[in-house]
Parts: structure tokens; sequence; C-alpha cells
């Protein structure tokens, strides 16, 4: 009979360290990913005006098109001074008219206009679009309408986490997960054994 119970008393404590270990593993995976949405959210509101006030302070498009030497020279200072932004001129129809990206790195020719309108309509943040770069990846961006003589000729896309920041992040983001995945583990651990 003390068998028995012993038996039974070793089966519970290993289900029960199993079910702390699955919880923790879930508590990390939930507040990493509510962490991802709010500092998501945060750079967007953040950065929210970033594209009206390139729209409104340089000339990228003139009567007869796109003004190459311009948006070349605007393009390549932005990214200088904040290497976490990609920026791209859009059409009205989503087609990239100008961009900045290394030879290679475009992946897409196009941006979906589906999230942009959702941003214009007030919708609520973050707000993720196509990243030209990733294909198939989705990212929080500035976007703002692009006028000649008040007729809108297309956009100002800025992707506010580009090649760069994400390549920081993941470095970063790997050593503390594993950091912090260890020690919930190694607590979890000991106080199942206890």
């Amino acid at each position: 009979m003390s068998r028995l119970r012993s038996s039974l008393s070793r089966r519970i404590s290993v289900v029960f360290a199993v079910l702390l270990l699955a919880c923790c593993g879930a508590s990390i995976w939930l507040q990493m990913q509510a962490n991802g949405r709010y500092e998501q959210e945060v750079t967007q509101r953040l950065s929210s005006g970033l594209a009206a006030h390139i729209a409104e302070n340089a000339t990228l498009m003139e009567r007869d098109g796109l003004n190459q030497a311009a948006v070349h020279d605007l393009f390549d200072k932005l990214m200088a001074v904040n290497p976490s932004v990609e920026v791209y001129l859009l059409g009205l129809d989503g087609r990239i008219q100008a961009q900045a990206a290394p030879p290679g790195h475009l992946k897409r020719d196009r941006v979906d206009l589906a999230p942009i309108r959702r941003l214009f309509d007030g919708a609520p943040l973050p707000i993720v679009g196509d990243d030209p770069r990733n294909d198939g990846v989705r990212k929080v961006f500035s976007v703002a309408p692009l006028r000649i003589d008040g007729r809108e000729v297309g956009y100002v896309y800025v992707v506010l986490s580009g090649e760069e920041r994400d390549a920081l992040l993941a470095d970063a983001a790997a050593s503390n997960v594993l950091r912090t995945t260890l020690w919930s583990v190694a607590l979890v651990a000991l106080l199942g054994l206890i």
C-alpha cells in the first residue's frame, strides 16, 4: 500500500512539475507577444507624423513626375540620421515609385493599400502594413498623402522598423529571452522539487 502511495505521489509530482513548466513557457510567450504589440503601438504613435512632415517639407514630385535628385538626397539623409526607418514613395495604386534599398533587398514592388486606409480612418493602433524588403512580413508604418497643386499623386510610406533595427532587436531579444527562460525554468524546477 505504501508503494502505491509513493508511486502515485511521484506521478502527481511529475504531472505538477510538467504543468508548472508549461504554464511558465506560456507566460513567457504571452509576455513577449504583449511587449511586441506595446512596442509597435508606441513606435507608431511617436512617429505618426513623420511621413506627413516629409511630404510637406520636401519637393519629391513635380508636375512632370518624380524629382529623382530630391528623392535620393532626402532618403539618404533620413536613413543616415535614423537607420531604423525605411522610406518609400508610392503611387496611388501602392506601386513603389522610389526607394533607397541596397540592390537585391527589395522583395516586392507594391504595398497593400488596405492598412493605409485603416490608418487614415483612425483604426486602433498598432496597424501593420507591408514591408517591401521582406515578403510576407508586416510592420508598423507612417504614411501621408503626397500632393501637387492640391491633387493627391501618391504617398510617402515609412516603415518604422527597418532591417537594421530588426537585426539589433533579434540579437538583444535572443539573449534576453534565453536568460529569462533559463531563470524561469530553474525557478520552476526548484519550486517543483521543494
